[in-house]
């Protein structure tokens, strides 16, 4: 990226938040790599509740407007936009925004290591589902 573009995001990342800044619920992180420069909202650092979290979420989705990609990994929910050079994320925990079924289970051995013997542990098999907290604001 050239300092001219890196400029341009800079600006685009102003213009925002001078449109909105001042109704976000907190600041977002800003990061600046070679690719682009990045928002972060990390709601489940900022609201410990679900229900904290599924208020923020959708009221930043709401005030930032757009689709937004969704996505998750390990614990964390994750919508992410991009706006030519400005990626917008929002982050939850995955128990705050979906919720966790169970689609089955299987049996694991798990090997010895030192003194713990071999054994059988049963692992659950879990897909998860998004809620409608979020369904009137993200499109897939």
């Amino acid at each position: 990226m050239t300092m001219t573009t890196h400029a341009a995001n800079l600006r685009r990342v102003a213009d925002l938040l001078d449109e909105v800044g001042a109704r976000l619920p907190f600041q977002p992180y800003l990061t600046s790599r070679h690719d682009g420069i990045t928002l972060y909202w990390f709601t489940e650092t900022e609201y410990e509740t679900k229900a904290g979290q599924q208020r923020v979420v959708h009221a930043l989705v709401r005030l930032l407007g757009g689709k937004w990609d969704k996505d998750g990994y390990g614990d964390t929910f994750r919508l992410q936009q991009d706006r030519d050079g400005v990626r917008l994320i929002v982050t939850a925990s995955r128990a705050a925004v979906c919720e966790r079924v169970v689609t089955g289970t299987r049996q694991v051995t798990v090997p010895a290591v030192g003194a713990s013997p071999e054994r059988v542990e049963t692992i659950e098999d879990v897909e998860w589902v998004c809620g409608p907290v979020l369904a009137e604001s993200v499109t897939s």
